[in-house]
């Protein structure tokens, strides 16, 4: 979903580590209830002006961070420090 440009709720149990690893992070994390209505009523509250932007910033998140060029550059150089 995020590929395509989509905002995206999830549950993420590891986002310290991931953040470790990549540094950013555009999904929108619910671990609960209470945050998913959390989440939910900022989004409903939010212009359609800033929700395009949130599309984009993760559409281009996704690019920098998880397409084959950039997984690629990350393997070779943990290949590297090995």
């Amino acid at each position: 979903a995020a590929a395509l440009g989509k905002i995206v709720i999830t549950n993420f149990r590891n986002k310290e580590r991931y953040l470790k690893e990549y540094g950013e992070c555009k999904l929108l994390v619910a671990n609960n209830r209470k945050e998913l209505s959390r989440i939910l009523i900022e989004l409903l509250d939010t212009h359609y002006y800033d929700l395009e932007m949130i599309q984009k910033n993760t559409r281009e998140w996704v690019e920098n961070y998880h397409s084959l060029d950039s997984i690629g550059y990350r393997l070779k150089d943990f290949l590297n420090k090995i």
